[in-house]
């Protein structure tokens, strides 16, 4: 699947690379607000009529990925953690810039199992508990 205009984004075929029981960390507005699990195999789905005009830009059929979501008590603002964060961050595709600004054009990207495990920590840290919901 490509976008409108041909090309193809890998942070968008990292949708399709999802398998039950995989972490999924959402990241909006500068903070963590959630930690999820993938819930099911990636689908092919047709675009919701909800998106409206939204998603003009877009294909019709696009990608499903369900996830159970545990949204954070206390969300996590990277760039409190920069320092642990950034010599990890993927040079390639990465959801953060060094700077701890969030990548525009990333949707879901892949990271390494120790900068996910840190990101995990992170979150259990300061939300007791945490780490038993998600498990």
């Amino acid at each position: 699947m490509t976008n409108r205009n041909g090309s193809k984004n890998q942070t968008y075929i990292n949708l399709t690379l999802t398998r039950p029981g995989d972490v999924v960390i959402s990241y909006a507005d500068g903070l963590i607000k959630a930690i999820g699990l993938v819930a099911a195999p990636c689908r092919e789905r047709s675009k919701p009529h909800e998106f409206g005009s939204a998603g003009d830009s877009w294909s019709d059929t696009g990608w499903e990925v369900l996830i159970d979501w545990e949204v954070l008590a206390k969300p996590i603002r990277p760039k409190d953690h920069l320092e642990l964060i950034a010599p990890l961050l993927p040079s390639k595709n990465s959801p953060l810039q060094a700077t701890g600004n969030g990548n525009q054009g990333c949707y879901l990207a892949s990271i390494s199992d120790e900068l996910g495990n840190l990101l995990l920590s992170l979150a259990n840290g300061v939300n007791p508990f945490f780490a038993d919901d998600i498990e």
